[in-house]
């Protein structure tokens, strides 16, 4: 039932280095490898065969991150999960399914910003209430990590289009 389940929205903008352009920006979130490595809670992850009826242009993964389900680091745990990258003109957009009823949808997209470039994450997160706390606590501290690396990446040149 649906009044079991919450839904939070989260909108993250990071300007990218001066001298980035558009072409580098979109090259790093279509490099799906790379976005699925810069977060810090993941473990491994692959490629996987997608349903049949899935777009052609959408790639799909098996993810396993590390979680710690106490403060402190204590209590970790690894949770597997599977996520659709469909790449768009502007960014990719990102589904996610997880255990116990986790579902994700994010819009990663290249926006203008400030005489440059900005990355623009902007998330819908929807899983059971008793979750929910976990959930927007673990996802702020590792995307808030990956808008930080993604960004270094891009301006030591590590992002090649």
């Amino acid at each position: 039932m649906s009044f079991f389940y919450s839904t939070h929205a989260v909108k993250k903008h990071t300007v990218l280095p001066a001298g980035t352009t558009r072409e580098t920006a979109l090259a790093a979130l279509h490099n799906h490898g790379l976005l699925i490595s810069l977060n810090p809670l993941v473990i491994s992850f692959g490629p996987i065969s997608g349903p049949k009826d899935s777009p052609p242009a959408t790639r799909h993964y098996e993810i396993e991150d590390r979680v710690y389900l106490m403060p402190g680091k204590l209590w970790p745990s690894e949770v597997k999960y599977t996520a659709e990258f469909t790449d768009e003109e502007d960014g990719v957009r990102v589904v996610t399914h997880a255990p116990m009823g986790f579902e994700g949808r994010t819009k990663w997209s290249v926006e203008e910003a400030e005489g440059s470039f900005a990355i623009v994450e902007d998330a819908i997160l929807r899983c059971p209430v008793p979750l929910m706390p976990f959930i927007k606590a673990t996802s702020k501290s590792s995307h808030d990590k990956m808008h930080v690396s993604l960004s270094e990446k891009i301006e030591k040149g590590e992002v090649k289009y």
